[in-house]
């Protein structure tokens, strides 16, 4: 039973290693390694950081409001498998086409977590409800403060 979880969990790095290995070689298609690393070292580490820890702040924002919604079922979860879940979806947005395999998956790892499938529907469908229509306030405003330049 040991052999099988330890072949299990090796397997399980494995995949981890050959999706991260074809995520960042179709990411930089055609592109030159040595032109990249060039690229970064030209940039500002300060921005660099600033801009990883709004990412950071972006997910745990959206795991903020995971918890909250569950904790409204009534299914208690730690902030943490939250945090699993919005990352997940934050990987699965980047790489499928027109951002639209993150619900699926975050809803997925949901249910294989235990919470039942309406629960992560409808926690899914608002958050994607309410990130639209602060999009669209945003764009409104936006035309409104400054309309020669839009």
């Amino acid at each position: 039973m040991k052999i099988k979880k330890n072949l299990k969990y090796v397997l399980n790095i494995f995949f981890i290693v050959v999706i991260g290995w074809l995520t960042v070689r179709l990411l930089f298609r055609g592109e030159e390694f040595s032109d990249i690393v060039a690229d970064l070292h030209l940039a500002k580490k300060s921005w660099l950081a600033v801009g990883a820890v709004c990412v950071f702040c972006y997910v745990a924002g959206e795991s903020v409001i995971i918890k909250y919604m569950l904790r409204l079922f009534e299914v208690k979860t730690p902030f943490r498998r939250c945090l699993k879940y919005s990352f997940i979806g934050f990987f699965f947005i980047c790489i499928t086409p027109s951002a639209s395999g993150g619900q699926p998956a975050q809803m997925y790892y949901m249910k294989k977590d235990g919470i039942k499938i309406g629960f992560s529907t409808l926690i899914m469908l608002i958050i994607t409800i309410a990130f639209k229509a602060v999009q669209v306030l945003l764009a409104v405003a936006f035309l409104l403060l400054n309309f020669c330049f839009i």
